[in-house]
């Protein structure tokens, strides 16, 4: 009887065994194939290394495999890096960092295209529509997504008059009138235009709120505005003009003025792993570089294609979840900073927008 027994469970180990081992032997699903558009030539070829840094951290840990080409600074060679990535099989490309080398990768993206994530912030009016379709994601913001950002997040105050000062820069100008229509569009119908050559007659309305939009131009501003605008309940800067202004006399004047500025929430070790994966511990001495937040994002592209289809239309359906329609981040959050009595500021709050 035991020696029956012990045949039996002999037996049924090997069974197992060899469920498991059929098991074990079948392939895994093919991994998706992301092509990533490196800088690795030219002014910004330091950025390459977090750029792999990013995807190959991203394939450690998902079921993607990454390969790259460079970008370079012409027609001919962005041509060639895609139809290399394209000969590797490529279902996803992350762009290149600099706008004109993305403007040129989405013209030759077509007609047969590949969505394109970019992991950096390029400039807006790329043409990436094919057949009514469109083809390019931003991870990182532009300045009309942050502009309507700061739309939304005044709105919610329900002022009903807004005062926004613009410098005289093509950025300031073009800004504030994005922030105007914005208002408008959000039910703020008196919304008013200075410069700072208009400043007196600024000076001579009470608004609910105010708006700051200038560059270089900022000190000229805020030097000028003295009681008026400590007066006034709502005050916003922009990113071009948040700074410290503890040395100046005014700095008084400007307590409790906001400011809301995009962030990429990097979570906690990324940074570590980072300077591990390119043995650079010196880069923990500046966690704030931009270049963590570019391989930070490029993970989280090369983390969003595992979850796509092997078919790139499929695919593009599933970017709805994560993008707008015209390609903007439907999760981006934003830091609110404040200023106390000093001229100096510190993080208060944390934002996410409605619109995109």
């Amino acid at each position: 009887m035991k020696r029956r027994v012990l045949l039996i469970s002999v037996l049924t180990a090997i069974g197992v065994g060899l469920v498991l081992g059929s098991s074990q032997a079948k392939p895994l699903a093919p991994s998706i194939k992301v092509g990533v558009m490196v800088s690795a030539s030219g002014p910004l070829y330091f950025a390459s290394s977090f750029q792999r840094a990013g995807c190959e951290l991203a394939e450690a840990e998902v079921n993607i495999s990454c390969s790259y080409a460079d970008a370079g600074d012409s027609e001919g060679e962005a041509k060639a890096a895609l139809k290399q990535l394209k000969a590797n099989k490529a279902e996803l490309l992350i762009a290149p960092i600099d706008s004109e080398s993305v403007r040129r990768v989405s013209k030759l993206n077509q007609p047969n295209p590949l969505p394109i994530i970019a992991a950096s912030s390029i400039t807006e009016g790329i043409p990436a529509t094919f057949k009514d379709k469109n083809w390019l994601f931003r991870l990182a913001t532009t300045s009309t997504q942050d502009t309507s950002a700061l739309a939304d997040y005044l709105a919610e105050t329900k002022a009903e008059s807004v005062v926004i000062l613009a410098g005289p820069e093509t950025y300031s100008r073009m800004n504030a009138k994005l922030l105007q229509f914005g208002l408008v569009m959000r039910g703020i119908s008196d919304v008013r235009q200075y410069s700072l050559e208009e400043m007196k007659s600024a000076r001579a309305t009470s608004p609910d709120a105010v708006v700051l939009i200038s560059l270089e131009s900022s000190v000229d501003f805020l030097s000028g505005l003295s009681q008026w605008f400590r007066k006034v309940p709502n005050k916003y800067l922009v990113a071009g003009n948040l700074a410290n202004y503890s040395m100046y006399s005014w700095a008084t004047d400007i307590a409790g003025t906001k400011a809301l500025i995009p962030t990429d929430e990097i979570p906690e070790g990324f940074r570590a792993d980072v300077a591990e994966f390119l043995n650079r511990p010196n880069l923990l001495s500046n966690p704030n570089s931009p270049m963590f937040g570019l391989a930070w994002r490029t993970y989280k592209a090369a983390k969003l294609a595992a979850s796509l289809q092997n078919e790139r239309r499929e695919s593009l359906e599933r970017m709805k979840q994560t993008f707008s329609p015209t390609g903007y981040y439907l999760g981006q959050k934003y830091i609110i900073y404040g200023y106390g009595a000093k001229g100096t500021f510190t993080e208060v709050g944390r934002y996410q927008p409605d619109t995109p």
